[in-house]
C-alpha cells in the first residue's frame, strides 16, 4: 500500500503537450476519475455481496449512489409506493425513493478504470483498502474486491449495478 500512495504522489502531475505552445500542469485526478468512467453511476443501483471464490451472491439489495469525481457517496432507498401505485413501471428505482446516507467512499486511481479505496466511512468500513474497476457487462459495474465483507472475515467482491 504504501508503494502505491507512493508511486501515486510522484505522479501527481503529468506534463501534458499544449499543442506545441508550451505545457501545462494537469493533476492526476483531472486525468481520471470515477465518475468520468463510470457514466451510469449515478441513480439507483443494485448492490450485491458476492464469495470472491465463486462469485456465490451472499446478500443484494437495492440503494441509491451519488457520484462525485472520485467519491461515491451511497444511500439507503425505500418503497416510494407501497400500496402498489407503482406496481409493473418497469426498471429499477421506478418504486422506489432514495433514503439516508450511508456512506461515502474516496477512491484513488490506479489507471486503466482501475481504482483503489483509500477512505470508506460510516457502514461501508470493510471496503477500506479494496482494489475496485469498472467492469463492462450488459451495463457498466463497479466492482471491489476485499479480504473481508461487511461482518467477516471473508474474501469478498461487491458489485454496484446501475438500475435502468
Amino acid at each position: 500500500m504504501k508503494n502505491i500512495v507512493n508511486s501515486v504522489l510522484s505522479a501527481a502531475f503529468l506534463l501534458v503537450s499544449a499543442s506545441g505552445a508550451g505545457s501545462q500542469e494537469v493533476s492526476l485526478a483531472q486525468a481520471q476519475t470515477l465518475e468520468a468512467d463510470w457514466a451510469d453511476g449515478s441513480g439507483f443501483a443494485s448492490y450485491a455481496w458476492l464469495r470472491a471464490e465463486d462469485s456465490r451472491e451472499l446478500y443484494s439489495s437495492a440503494v441509491y449512489l451519488s457520484l462525485s469525481g472520485n467519491s461515491l457517496s451511497i444511500y439507503n432507498t425505500y418503497n416510494a409506493e407501497p400500496l402498489g401505485h407503482s406496481a409493473r413501471c418497469g426498471g429499477l428505482g421506478c418504486d422506489l425513493g432514495k433514503g439516508q446516507l450511508l456512506a461515502t467512499i474516496e477512491v484513488m486511481p490506479q489507471g486503466g478504470n482501475r481504482y483503489s479505496v483509500v477512505t470508506a466511512s460510516q457502514k461501508a468500513s470493510f471496503l477500506q483498502g479494496a482494489e475496485c474497476r469498472v467492469a463492462e457487462s450488459y451495463l457498466q459495474v463497479f466492482e471491489c474486491f476485499s479480504s473481508s465483507g461487511p461482518n467477516v472475515d471473508l474474501p469478498s467482491a461487491f458489485r454496484f449495478s446501475p438500475g435502468t
